[in-house]
C-alpha cells in the first residue's frame, strides 16, 4: 500500500501517546495483555511532524519494515531517506518536514537486490525526485483540514484529517487521528502509522475492508 511509504514519516512530535515497551528484533511487542486491533473515540492530539529520526524503525503485520536510514540534503532541503523492506524487495523514499506538512521529495523504484538498497548511497539514477514535492500530511493537524496534491497519480485526490481515535494493537496503545483520502483511511500518532484500511470492491455486504496494523516499533 502506497500508505507505507509514508505511509512513513527527525522530531518526535508532542507528547500523548502511550506505548508498551517493545522487544527488539522479533518485529513483536512484549505485551501480550493487549487486545488485538480495538479501536475507540479518542483524545484530540497535536502533531506537527513526522518522527523522522534516524534509526527509527515500524514493522507491520503484513511483514512490511520501515526504517529511517539517514540524513541528507535535496534541492536545497534537509531531508530523511527511508527505506522500506518486505521479503527482500525494498524501496528507498525521502521525505522532509516542513512548518506546513510532511512532503515525499522522490522515491526508487523496487529493488530486488536489498544489499543494495541498504546500502548508504543509491545512484541519482535510481530515484524519481519529483518536480514538486508531494504534501503527504498537512499540519498542524485538524478535522477540518483538507489538502490536495497527495498522490499524483490521481489528479482530484485529496486528503483529510477526519476524527480521532485510540487504538490498541500489538505495538501497544495509541492516541490517533485519522487520515482519509479516497479508499484509504491511515492513523497516525506521536509514534508514526499505527494502523491503515483500505476498502475493497465486495459481491456481498459486510465489507470490512483490510486493514494492516503496526506491531512493533523501536521508540
Amino acid at each position: 500500500m502506497k500508505a507505507l511509504l509514508v505511509f512513513l514519516f527527525s522530531i518526535l512530535l508532542l507528547p500523548g501517546c502511550e506505548k508498551n515497551h517493545q522487544a527488539p528484533g522479533n518485529g513483536k511487542s512484549t505485551n501480550t495483555n493487549n487486545t488485538d486491533n480495538t479501536q475507540t473515540t479518542g483524545p484530540v492530539i497535536q502533531l506537527s511532524s513526522f518522527p523522522l529520526k534516524v534509526g527509527n524503525v515500524w514493522a507491520y503485520e503484513n511483514e512490511d519494515t520501515i526504517m529511517v536510514v539517514s540524513d541528507t540534503i535535496i534541492n536545497g532541503i534537509q531531508a530523511i531517506k527511508v527505506l522500506k523492506t518486505n521479503h527482500g524487495h525494498a524501496e528507498v523514499s525521502y521525505y522532509a518536514n516542513q512548518p506546513d506538512g510532511l512532503y515525499q521529495l522522490g522515491t526508487t523504484a523496487d529493488y530486488h537486490d536489498f544489499e543494495n538498497a541498504l546500502g548508504m548511497t543509491i545512484p541519482n539514477a535510481t530515484v524519481k525526485f519529483f518536480t514538486t514535492p508531494i504534501l503527504i500530511a498537512k499540519f498542524p493537524v485538524d478535522t477540518t483540514t483538507r489538502w490536495n496534491s497527495y498522490d499524483p497519480s490521481y489528479k482530484n485526490d485529496s486528503g483529510q484529517w477526519s476524527e480521532y481515535v485510540t487504538i490498541t494493537n500489538k505495538a501497544g496503545k495509541f492516541d490517533c487521528i485519522a487520515l482519509t483520502r479516497n479508499r484509504v483511511t491511515e492513523y497516525y500518532s506521536v509514534k508514526g502509522l499505527v494502523r491503515i484500511t483500505e476498502q475493497v470492491d465486495c459481491i456481498m455486504a459486510p465489507c470490512p475492508g483490510i486493514t494492516t496494523n503496526l506491531v512493533y516499533v523501536n521508540f
